[in-house]
């Protein structure tokens, strides 16, 4: 059979292709299978060793589950809220978001105002990978699952980088601005109903401990969101399903669960993340300016499905199916790459991430292995923050502002009044311009490290804040911009190479840093421009087209305009018309804040009004079901709280294309962003020169961020291995050879005193 199979193939060489990836595939199995190493009773009974765990295996320590629901059910309203609008009251959140303005009472806080909500809840995933009891779990998993993916060694093996993280975080911050550390571990199952977490062999008793190091297991974070039917029973049944999870995309998601219990702002880190060099907390988020992200304006990911995923094992299916998501719900775009290092989560935004996709993460946490649709949180959650700000602005001018009756419709007077104030002049027919032209906005926002010092907050240490959200878009340069051919404006789409820096929006033609800094700025957009050949491109942003983005019956007042139906078209279903607006409106707010954008203060709900609260915009998950006309009031002060919620900075790092491929030994940084170092390895010799090259930089404080990525192969034996951690521990050892001595309270709630990192105990 065997013989006339290959004859055929002769025939048809598609089909001895198909066959070699067969065989290919049942070989890998087999390989997997055999290394594994499990004894044959495991294979009967997955739970044949678990007992013991408790009792007999180093790293694992019995638990009783939490009681707690399974099942969950988004609330009927979104009721956390930022850390912007924790610490912002009503009157100043309006002061500065429609003025740029600081007000009295921030201008006049003491230091330590507010110190408990500023402080930051430091989360690690981990797990040890190559611990016996769960590499036979592994084995049962990956023989009653059907892929291959996601089983790769290098995902599960474990150098203590844990200790070394954590090590490197509490020398990196202050310990005063660390509300707890919370370390994501994996679980087992024991015969009594407990349950065996894995903890860290050297983590000690905790007694007096400040900031203490908290063990949450994947058994009590994983809950099965739902808006539509099902029970307890089932949720819990889908819990035994899924767990114990081998796909760390997976458990991330479930982060939503663990957000509640802890402080505002969220550091999140893999266990291979390290801090580098003394941080603030404002390197992370700030009351003014919101959490930072850091992203590769050159590294745009569009949407696509898993299953087309060239690179299973790694995290590009998870980013693109973020992204489809992000497009099903904001409009199509692609969204530039979220940079592989620390990030930074409010835990606010997370549980409206529960709320909007509740399916998607119940049915992501569900992929044990890589491969599946999972989506990628720290995508998916700076996005939706970017997003949600554009969708806020927006909806403040063309709904708050200009549709105050409360009508589905536009009347002919607001659509009047719409144009005007993109201006139109009041004597043109709109069917006689067809066409907005924006100019550059001329800016002069007080810097923001000048603003957190004015307001008596840290500023960061080791980030340059490229671009706030007073800014307008982040985006809207990323996918084109608009040139100049035959005397009118023609959009050009990005190139998908390598793009600079400048494609973050930079409006200011004067700084608070001097005239001579903001001539500088003209002066090279000018350069730039003249540099083209394209006389006139550098006065124009953009240019927005009255009947392609309000649909032709705008300008016919006996035409009916609902509210939703212009709403939707401008800012998703075509995305550059929201662009632009947002540009034109950033031009006519002045050189400071979002004015033009509010409602009048003296049309109702005007300045520090309300509670400051209110309700977020549509929880829909696709943009055509999503409501406007009939969402909530239309008050000023509903809007300056959703753009307070929405605020982020931009502190992006940069690296091209080719270095996130292969080792980075020497990234090139653009001016103003935060210092950090990507190390991916393929070897022990790799790793060495690598390591050589980059510690003595480290040792300078030349670097902010670091991560040591294993990128090893299938073949590597474990002799490798272990020349591997020896490097590894080598290297975090020299750099942080010792528990951080940092300031704790004792039992008593006493004076500070200097004490150890109590949590490590003398296996460390």
């Amino acid at each position: 059979m065997v013989l006339l199979h290959a004859t055929s193939c002769r025939i048809a060489p598609k089909c001895l292709a198909i066959a070699c990836l067969l065989v290919f595939s049942l070989a890998s199995s087999l390989l997997f299978i055999l290394t594994v190493e499990y004894p044959p009773t495991t294979l009967v009974d997955p739970d044949f060793e678990h007992a013991a765990l408790h009792d007999a295996a180093p790293g694992w320590r019995r638990f009783a589950p939490d009681p707690a629901p399974v099942l969950v059910r988004p609330a009927p309203r979104t009721t956390l809220q930022t850390l912007t609008q924790t610490l912002l009251t009503p009157a100043c959140a309006d002061l500065w978001i429609a003025r740029g303005e600081l007000c009295a009472a921030l201008l006049a806080r003491g230091p330590d105002d507010g110190a408990d909500t500023l402080k930051l809840s430091v989360v690690h995933t981990w797990v040890n990978g190559s611990d016996a009891p769960l590499r036979r779990a592994r084995g049962v998993a990956h023989m009653e699952g059907s892929t291959n993916a996601g089983t790769a060694q290098r995902h599960f093996t474990a150098h203590d980088e844990l200790l070394y993280s954590l090590r490197s975080v509490m020398a990196a911050l202050p310990a005063a601005a660390v509300a707890g550390l919370h370390v994501v571990s994996t679980d087992l199952p024991l015969p009594d109903g407990t349950r065996a977490g894995q903890v860290p062999t050297w983590l000690a008793p905790q007694d007096g401990c400040v900031p203490r190091l908290e063990m949450h297991h994947h058994w009590d974070l994983f809950k099965m969101r739902t808006n539509g039917t099902g029970d307890e029973d089932e949720a819990r049944a889908w819990r035994e399903r899924v767990l114990p999870s081998f796909n760390s995309m997976a458990i991330e998601t479930q982060l939503v669960s663990l957000a509640p219990r802890l402080s505002q702002t969220i550091i999140y880190l893999n266990d291979d993340f390290f801090l580098a060099r003394p941080l603030s907390r404002t390197d992370f988020a700030s009351p003014l300016f919101g959490p930072v992200f850091r992203l590769q304006s050159s590294l745009l990911v569009a949407s696509g499905t898993p299953a087309r995923a060239p690179d299973a094992e790694g995290e590009w299916p998870s980013l693109k199916y973020a992204n489809q998501l992000l497009d099903a719900r904001f409009g199509v775009r692609r969204r530039p790459y979220v940079a592989h290092f620390a990030k930074a989560y409010d835990k606010g935004v997370l549980a409206e991430l529960a709320e909007v996709w509740p399916v998607e993460l119940t049915e992501g946490a569900g992929v044990r292995f890589r491969g599946g649709a999972v989506p990628g949180l720290a995508f998916l959650a700076t996005h939706f923050v970017v997003e949600r700000h554009r969708e806020a602005l927006l909806w403040a001018f063309l709904v708050a502002r200009h549709s105050r009756s409360s009508a589905p419709h536009y009347t002919p007077a607001e659509r009047h009044a719409i144009l005007a104030e993109l201006g139109l002049a009041p004597s043109t027919p709109p069917a006689t311009q067809p066409t907005l032209l924006a100019p550059k906005p001329a800016r002069a926002p007080l810097p923001p490290h000048a603003a957190l010092t004015l307001a008596h907050f840290d500023a960061p240490s080791a980030t340059e804040y490229t671009f706030t959200s007073q800014g307008g878009y982040a985006y809207a340069r990323l996918e084109g911009r608009v040139r100049w051919e035959a005397g009118a404006p023609v959009w050009v789409a990005a190139p998908t190479r390598w793009a600079p820096e400048r494609n973050w929006p930079k409006f200011a033609d004067v700084s608070e840093h001097g005239a001579g800094a903001g001539a500088g700025v003209k002066e090279r957009e000018e350069k730039e421009e003249k540099e083209k050949g394209e006389e006139g491109e550098g006065e124009i942003e953009c240019a927005l087209d009255i009947r392609e983005c309000f649909g032709p019956g705008w300008v016919d007042d006996g035409e009916a305009a609902g509210v939703d139906a212009v709403f939707r078209r401008v800012a998703f279903e075509e995305p550059r018309c929201g662009d632009c607006m947002v540009t034109l409106l950033l031009g006519r707010s002045g050189v400071r804040g979002l004015g033009a954008f509010l409602p009048d203060a003296r049309a109702g709900g005007g300045e520090g009004e309300g509670e400051g609260g209110g309700e977020v915009l549509s929880r829909a998950k696709r943009w055509e079901e999503a409501e406007y006309a009939a969402d909530g009031e239309r008050s000023r002060a509903r809007a300056v709280s959703l753009l307070t919620r929405y605020s982020y900075v931009l502190g992006a790092h940069f690296l091209p294309p080719t270095r996130l491929l292969v080792m980075s030994s020497a990234n090139t940084m653009c001016p103003g962003d935060s210092p950090a170092e990507l190390i991916t390895y393929t070897s022990a010799r790799h790793l060495r020169a690598r390591m050589r090259r980059l510690m003595p930089a480290v040792g300078r404080r030349e670097k902010a961020f670091l991560v040591l990525n294993d990128d090893t192969g299938e073949r590597v034996g474990a002799r490798e291995v272990q020349a591997i951690d020896g490097v590894l521990r080598q290297h975090m050892h020299g750099q942080w050879p010792e528990p951080v001595s940092v300031l704790a309270r004792d039992g008593c709630g006493a004076d500070w005193s200097l004490v150890q990192m109590c949590w490590e105990g003398a296996g460390a």
